[in-house]
């Protein structure tokens, strides 16, 4: 009896720290973190590490950027960007969101594969 009761306050806990974690942002800047409530529950950007960013980062993660400028937080994104004025970090930061995401496309089997084809045909013609 005792070990489903403890195995009952276990699950209890586990899920409530899982739920405590689909509802917030942990932002490590590079010093410190910054935590932040979602919009909305989910576990994407539940842990994001900021200090490495660049502009195309900004724009890969438009929830985040947003919520860290909605929040008074658009400070910690002032690394990326050249700004003078908090006015215009929040608008270089707007800007980036506005752009999209920046995507490579990843090759494919068939690319690969040419690719592979090409070498194997110029390593026999010498």
């Amino acid at each position: 009896m005792k070990t489903i009761f403890r195995l009952i306050v276990a699950m209890l806990l586990l899920s409530g720290w899982g739920l405590a974690a689909s509802a917030l942002h942990v932002v490590w800047n590079g010093q410190s973190p910054l935590i932040l409530p979602k919009d909305r529950l989910g576990v994407t950007d539940t842990y994001v590490d900021v200090s490495k960013w660049t502009a195309d980062d900004v724009s890969n993660h438009p929830t985040i950027s947003k919520r860290l400028v909605g929040a008074g937080r658009a400070d910690v994104l002032a690394h990326v960007f050249n700004a003078k004025t908090q006015d215009d970090l929040i608008s270089q930061i707007y800007h980036a969101i506005a752009r999209g995401p920046v995507t490579t496309k990843p090759e494919g089997v068939v690319e690969k594969a040419q690719q592979l084809a090409m070498r194997a045909k110029a390593a026999v013609q010498r």
